[in-house]
């Protein structure tokens, strides 16, 4: 399906200082996302374009008082890391 919208991209040295900012790691951001660390990795990286949707959380968290917070509440109560048995 062809995309409905274009976005300006977050470029790989915006959001590695985001996380600078945020204190946040390549694996805690990959959690919040529900993505592979390998891919985030590849997105710091320049190897891979960020998703618009990370764009706006890095914004959000970073703008927006306690929402970071929240995130970290509700990934640690509804995420589990996935095994190759499941």
């Amino acid at each position: 399906m062809p995309r409905r919208w274009d976005y300006r991209r977050m470029t790989p040295d915006e959001l590695s200082t985001a996380l600078d900012r945020l204190d946040m790691t390549a694996d805690e951001l990959a959690k919040h996302v529900g993505s592979a660390r390998e891919r985030v990795i590849r997105c710091l990286k320049g190897q891979e374009d960020i998703p618009p949707s990370t764009f706006l959380l890095c914004r959000l968290w970073l703008d927006v008082p306690g929402a970071l917070e929240l995130t970290r509440d509700h990934t640690d109560h509804f995420a589990t890391r996935r095994t190759e048995e499941n």
